[in-house]
């Protein structure tokens, strides 16, 4: 149950028939049940009834907004013994009005601490049957029966050999406890057990040990002693491809916040093509929302990553061949085009992806040369001449070279590149 939200009221009988030698001993039963549970107005919130031939209500931190354990230890160590007879049916009424009055949807729980002996067997009550679990602990002699007659179920009865035992047991439960969850109080209480507290710390109190301790605040470590508490580090960010950190480096100590870039040509995790095709370029802006480092030392939101603006796919045009630098066509990318021998290529022989997503040059055509009434293409680019079909130089002038590349994918070759120094092809007169 620890850490469950839950509502619970503590019945402890004071009549005649457990004795003041005795009593002592259920107080110290109801902080030990206590730490089974996590005391704190965020988690658990009791109300303690002692009765006798009457019931008596000593604090009620159900419907008062809840309390500390240490808040809780000090109230029940100033509960005294009155002593007469036992009136069971009542208190429990009274403690189920109490649960009823608490928040809803929370677990609702009596604990009931019957004598070692009882005048009368207590009547079955109407909270056994309304979602309240009551647990029926008995000490030393008491008769079985009558704690069935209390509890939920016989899974919720304890018995209990001796009133030392509960001392000896809630000892043993203060030293195991290692508390996790920790409720702001006066600082003037960590002064004798702690001393004086860190800028970045408050003075707690255990939520189930109920002892004072200087904590170092949610997004800090240390002991919390003065100059102790140091903010947690989350993992360094480092850019992301294509992109950086702003500011550049981020810093990784609880807090930081850290914003996002992608360079010209990236966009923040997915390119909108449309958007980037109509002008709306989305590189070196901030990301919308920052990285903040957590007390849990992860950083909030998800990875940042910028991905790479494509332009259009190409296709290699009728009777021509193309090559492309990547088959994704990102920004950057270039592809060659060349026709198939007894074509002309008409337009650019290169095309290169911009990072706006759109082609330098246009994808060019390839001319069947032979059809009637076309003419030769001779096209030049500083020191290249393309040689087609139609061109028939007589031989190679010298210092020029004219290799043939590989076959294309259509089994013939693409033309071949003449390097000149420079030098006019010549031409065969009688294709003009």
């Amino acid at each position: 149950m620890p850490g469950r939200e839950t509502t619970s009221s503590s019945c402890s009988t004071e009549s005649g028939s457990i004795g003041e030698d005795h009593f002592p001993a259920e107080v110290e039963f109801t902080q030990m049940t206590a730490r089974l549970l996590t005391v704190s107005p965020d988690f658990s919130r009791i109300a303690v009834v002692t009765y006798s031939s009457n019931y008596m209500l000593h604090f009620d931190h159900i419907s008062q907004g809840g309390s500390s354990m240490c808040g809780f230890l000090g109230e029940i160590e100033k509960i005294g013994y009155r002593g007469g007879s036992t009136k069971t049916k009542e208190a429990l009424e009274y403690a189920d009005r109490l649960l009823q009055g608490g928040r809803s949807g929370v677990n609702r729980h009596v604990k009931e601490t019957l004598p070692r002996r009882s005048f009368r067997p207590p009547q079955r009550v109407a909270s056994r049957n309304q979602g309240v679990v009551i647990f029926a602990v008995g000490v030393a002699s008491i008769n079985r029966a009558e704690l069935e007659e209390v509890a939920t179920s016989t899974a919720h009865i304890y018995m209990l050999t001796s009133f030392p035992y509960i001392k000896e047991v809630n000892l043993d439960l203060r030293e195991d406890i290692q508390d996790n969850q920790w409720d702001s109080v006066d600082a003037s209480k960590c002064f004798d057990q702690s001393g004086s507290c860190d800028v970045n710390a408050i003075c707690g109190c255990g939520a189930r040990g109920g002892s004072y301790r200087c904590i170092c605040k949610e997004g800090y470590e240390g002991t919390g002693t003065s100059g102790t508490c140091r903010p947690v580090k989350c993992a360094k960010l480092s850019d992301p491809p294509g992109g950086s950190t702003l500011p550049h480096p981020c810093g990784n100590e609880f807090g930081s916040k850290c914003d996002f870039k992608c360079n010209e040509g990236y966009c923040p995790y997915s390119c909108n093509m449309t958007e980037v095709l109509a002008g709306k370029l989305p590189w070196n802006s901030k990301s919308e929302v920052p990285r903040v480092c957590r007390a849990n030392k992860a950083w909030s939101g998800r990875q940042f990553f910028c991905d790479k603006v494509r332009c259009p796919a190409l296709n290699a045009p009728p009777n021509g061949n193309m090559n492309c630098s990547s088959d994704t066509f990102e920004f950057g990318t270039t592809c060659v085009v060349w026709c198939s021998v007894g074509h002309n290529l008409i337009g650019n022989s290169s095309l290169t992806c911009a990072t706006n997503g759109m082609w330098i040059g246009q994808l060019p055509t390839c001319r069947d040369v032979t059809r009637r009434g076309a003419a030769p293409h001779v096209s030049a680019s500083a020191n290249v001449t393309q040689c087609v079909a139609a061109v028939v130089p007589p031989a190679p002038p010298a210092g020029a070279a004219c290799t043939p590349p590989p076959p294309d994918k259509q089994g013939g070759r693409p033309p071949c590149l003449l390097k000149l120094a420079p030098l006019q092809a010549q031409l065969d007169p009688k294709v003009l």
